[in-house]
Order: C-alpha cells, then structure tokens, then sequence
C-alpha cells in the first residue's frame, strides 16, 4: 500500500461535504447554575466532521460551525457536556466552542474531549469501541470517518478549558479502487468486506462502486483479507500480508483482486456435506482445511433436513449460563424443524461470536441452544463413537472444529434446551449424557438454524389489548409473552400492566413497568430524569419512557390493570425481572398545597397508600413505559 502523506499533510478543511452526522446529546440533570465556558481549539491536523478528497491526492478538513464535541468529566459520577463549535477562524482553522459544566465541578477537573458527540460511549466513560464505530460505512468520504480524541482540564474558579492534547484522529483513512487481477479493468462491488484478524469490517455502498473510502484502526504487519460481490454477482477476493498502516494519515490502495472459485453454498447442503466449513459468504468448504482468503469461518455443517433446513455447530463457546436464564431466552420453530433457545446478544461474547442474519443469502438464526435430540444428531453426523448414553462428542469431532479453522475443542460440560424433569435437565459431556439442576452453571456451544421461514409478524405495543396484559415489552416495541416461542431481536424491557382505548391522551395507550427498579434511591428531581433518560439509553419504538404520575398508578393497580397491589407488586419475578419492595415509590405528582412535597406511593404488607413525601428525600423508582 502506498502511503500518500502524512499527519501535517491532512490539513481537515471540507466545506465540499455538507453531511451531518445526527447528534442526540444525553439529556443533563436540570441544573440553572451550570457553569459556562469558552475555549478555542487548534486547527485539525488529519481529518474531520467535513472531509473532502481535493483530487490532489490528499484529504484536508477542518472544524465546521455548530459540530458538537463531547466532553467528558467527573462530577459526584460520569458527566458529559455538549460542547458547540460556535465559530471557525477562517484564517487558521482554529475553533471556538461553547458548553457548560455541572455547578460545583472542581476547579482543573480532567476531562476527555470525543469528536463527533455520537462517539462518546453512553456511559461516559470514553469513546466507543473501534468495531463499533467502524460498523456500517457506506464507502463515502463523509464525517462518520473522522473519531478524534483529546484531553484537557477543566477550569471553574476562571473558567475555560486548558487542552492538553489536541483531538487526534483514531483511523486511518484509505481510498481502495478496485480493479481485476491483472488491473486492466476496474470493478464495481456491494459490499466489500475487510477482514483484520478475527474483526470484518463490511463496507455497503448505496449503489455498487469500484470507488470506496474507508475507515480502519492502525495495524503492524498484520494480514489484511479483502473479499467483494460485484454488481454481476461475482465473488473477487486478496489478501496481502505484513500489512502496517497508521492512525490520522490518508493512503491509497488499488486491490487487485481475483475472481473466487464456484463454491457449493449453504442452501444447497446435503448431508454428504457434513463437517464442511460454512463461512460468512455462505461458502461450504472443504472439511478440515482453512477457509480461502475473504472467506470467515462461521461454524462446521452438522445436520441437515430434507426441507433444506438445518443447523451449523460453532467453533466457540459461548458465555455460560444456567439452565433456567437458558429458558427464559427466546425460542424459535423456523429453522431445523426443532425448538432453538436463541442467545440474546449479551451472552453470546460478541469478540468470540459473530451475530448474524444471513450467510450469503441464506436466512439463519442467530446462536442458539439446540434441543438433545440436535446435539446427538450433530455428534452422530460428524463420527462421533461414543453413544451408550446418546451420542456426545469425541475426538472425532473436536477435529472438525479445531483442524484448519481455529475453533476451540468441545471439552467439559454443555447445555442442551431439553428439560428432564420440574428440577433438572439434560447436558452432555465426553462420556454419556446426563440430566442436573437447572440452577447449575454449564457452558454452551451454540448452533446457528439455516433455511428458516421468514421471521413471524408481532403484535407491536401501540396495537395491544387487554388480553395483552402480563406481556413483556422489547425495545423493538414487539410484546412477547414470556417464555412464548417468539424470536424477539431485543431486550425485554417492561411488563404490560394496563391497556385503554386508543389516543386517550391522558394515558397513552397503555402502561407498563420496568422489569426492575432504578439502581439508587433517589430524590424526586432525579427520579423523574432518570425515567425520561431512558428514552435515550433503553429507547422502546413507539413508546415512552417516564416516571408515572399517581392517576396512572391508580390504573395500574386498578381492576383494568394488575387488579389489586399485591398482583402488581409480586407480578415481577416470575418473568425474568424484579418484584417491586414493600416500600415507597415515587409518582410524578406534586402536592398541591406544598412544591417541597410530592406524592409517593407505598406498598405495605397488609396495604398501599398515596401520602406526601419531601422531594428530596430518598425514594425507590420504578420507571414507567406509555405506549
């Protein structure tokens, strides 16, 4: 790759771009005596929100008037502060920005400054991981390109800001042209993939395109694969070793890459392609042996149906889990003819499992737990010879798995989605198969379901019954009830507790209640804005997060909703969240008569009562979701 120039080179200045990137600043604490402070950055020495290709072989860019910039302190927890790039010396590129700091915050307070905003990570602790970040390009020269990162103090007793390092660019950013083998032609594709290590970076243009910019963490001689689907539906691929570029410098690539063999794919398999390599291409290849260049193992193909469906064993353990989290995971009926137990994407470790909805153009499953009667089946198809207790794995396996394609050998004790009995239900381990508690710790290795039908059609919130009641809500605004066989792609956030009619705008549609209580105890100003907060970390399509006010408490436990305080605080733990103290709550209703008082309510062993609470003392809080 040659290297085009370096940082002093990339001079940021691109008027040319006119695409913003949407910013949703985190919502502060009301706070009227924040402390306001102005500060001038330096001119950018690499790249920006605005980036432009002069067609001089370099990129400059430059700070642009009302970017935001997050800054990032501590003041009693995590801050942020949404610092305006107010004005641009159009002499030297120097910018000036603006924002305000919590009243209090200490004078020389360290501070973190992330460009744009929307790389800041949600709990303001620093900037989003790279994979993150570099997710979703579409191979246009455009702001998502340009992270930068500096550092600072904040100064409060006069106040301003003293940077102590300049936010610096953290991605290379190249431009690929991509050409046939011998580079007598150029070649459209959609997408190309970049594969460094075990991380793909999937670049999709809007339209296919032999032009595309792209951004890409540093790296020392490493081996950097390139794999692409050209607008006839061509497979090219290269790959190139030794590979180093840097942060904060622009380079420029012609990939000369060749046209890929024909490969069997996935929608094909039969069962004479057991133990074959399935890559993310939706390529079979050949059994023990590595996968081509531009090709990322997936899985090893372990059973395969008549009707085309199937399963694929990973070659990765996922997070261990109980079997009882394991049941309370989404189920899904589409895909191997067998009920799958899907991993949410919190137990999946997404640095060891890639999610996925296709391979090629094959609809899959995401990870899941197989039942025992797929298990064996997958031991049995790949050689196993251990089955005086039901088939498990051997040797035999473990070669599929490890030969090639660096999986990690099945070894020890694994889940199945089977129960035996109200206390136990089935593992397996290098022996026989065995039932335990359910309450016990197991590994699982997770299958992905292929062939399946389309996704079913949900119930959304807003369209929800009185039947509906006792249903969970997931941030997609799907409503699921627990446990049900429901593929929701989301958290299960809320519990349905109340539903009206349609546009009563006092109530909203319906109510529901977060599966648990706030971390804290807190007074009645923070209550309220940590409920409405939630609207921007745990956002619920079509629904709103808030703290209820003492009508819509009443509705909750009235006959229409849980019917009685007892139902609504004890409804909680018997899917999946926690039920509500016998304590105080509280709602979002004033008192009338006294604005230092608000109206809390109380669960009590033999009772529950509205009574008046100081608004700064510490109360529990339950958030509420109207929808």
């Amino acid at each position: 790759m040659k290297k085009v120039f370096g940082i002093a080179a990339l001079l940021l200045a691109l008027a040319a771009c006119n695409k913003e990137t949407e910013i949703t600043p985190v919502e502060q604490p009301s706070d009227s005596k924040g402390i306001t402070i102005t500060a001038t950055l330096a001119p950018k020495t690499a790249d920006t929100k605005a980036v432009a290709d002069n067609g001089d072989n370099k990129i400059t860019v430059t700070w642009a008037e009302n970017e935001h910039i997050a800054i990032l302190y501590d003041k009693d927890g995590a801050q942020v502060a949404d610092a305006t790039i107010t004005a641009v010396d159009g002499t030297t590129g120097a910018a000036t920005i603006s924002f305000t700091v919590v009243s209090g915050t200490a004078d020389n307070t360290a501070c973190t400054l992330v460009y744009p905003y929307s790389a800041a990570k949600d709990d303001k602790s620093g900037v989003k991981d790279a994979a993150t970040l570099l997710s979703a390009q579409d191979g246009t020269l455009n702001a998502n390109l340009d992270v930068r990162v500096g550092a600072g103090t904040i100064r409060t007793t006069t106040p301003g800001l003293d940077v102590t390092t300049q936010p610096e660019a953290q991605f290379a950013i190249f431009k690929f042209t991509v050409k046939n083998a011998d580079a007598s032609a150029t070649i459209d594709v959609k997408p190309l993939i970049i594969t460094i290590g075990t991380q793909d970076y999937v670049i999709t243009p809007a339209s296919a395109t032999s032009t595309l910019y792209v951004a890409l963490p540093a790296v020392s001689s490493q081996t950097v694969s390139f794999s692409a689907t050209s607008s006839d539906s061509k497979t090219y691929t290269c790959s190139k070793d030794g590979v180093t570029f840097a942060a904060a410098k622009y380079y420029q690539s012609t990939l000369k890459m060749a046209e890929a063999a024909a490969y069997k794919l996935l929608s094909a398999a039969t069962a004479e392609d057991y133990g074959k390599v399935v890559c993310a291409a939706g390529h079979l290849h050949d059994a023990k042996t590595a996968v081509p260049a531009g090709c990322t193992a997936v899985g090893i193909l372990g059973k395969v149906t008549e009707t085309g469906h199937g399963l694929i064993l990973a070659l990765k353990n996922a997070t261990a889990q109980t079997w009882n989290t394991i049941n309370g995971w989404e189920s899904v009926t589409t895909y191997a003819g067998t009920t799958l137990k899907v991993l949410p994407d919190d137990a999946a470790r997404s640095k060891r499992l890639t999610s996925y909805t296709t391979l090629g153009e094959t609809t899959v499953s995401n990870w899941a737990v197989a039942q025992k009667s797929d298990y064996e089946a997958i031991f049995q198809n790949l050689g196993s010879t251990i089955n005086d207790r039901g088939y498990t794995y051997d040797d035999n396996v473990n070669a599929y798995i490890t030969t090639g394609v660096g999986g990690s050998a099945i070894s020890g004790d694994y889940w199945s989605a089977t129960e035996d009995d109200d206390e136990n239900a089935w593992y397996f381990y290098s022996e026989y198969w065995f039932h335990k508690y359910k309450t016990s710790n197991n590994r699982v290795r997770p299958v992905l379901g292929f062939g399946g039908d389309a996704a079913p059609a949900y119930t959304m919130a807003a369209s929800a019954t009185a039947s509906d009641k006792d249903k969970l809500i997931c941030t997609d605004g799907h409503i699921h009830a627990y446990g049900a066989d429901a593929a929701c792609t989301k958290n299960r956030v809320a519990k349905i507790i109340y539903v009206g009619t349609t546009g009563d705008a006092t109530y909203s549609h319906g109510l529901a209640l977060a599966l648990a209580d706030e971390v804290l105890m807190m007074n009645w100003e923070t209550a309220k804005t940590a409920c409405s907060n939630k609207n921007t970390s745990t956002p619920v399509t079509d629904a709103t997060w808030l703290l209820a006010s003492k009508e819509q408490w009443d509705y909750m436990i009235g006959e229409d909703g849980a019917d009685g305080y007892e139902n609504l605080r004890d409804g909680f733990n018997s899917v999946g969240g926690t039920n509500l103290e016998k304590f105080y709550y509280w709602s979002s209703t004033e008192d009338n008569d006294d604005s230092d008082l608000a109206r809390i309510f109380r669960f009590d062993n033999d009772e529950w009562t509205f009574e008046n609470k100081g608004t700064d003392d510490g109360v529990l809080t339950r958030a509420c979701l109207a929808f």
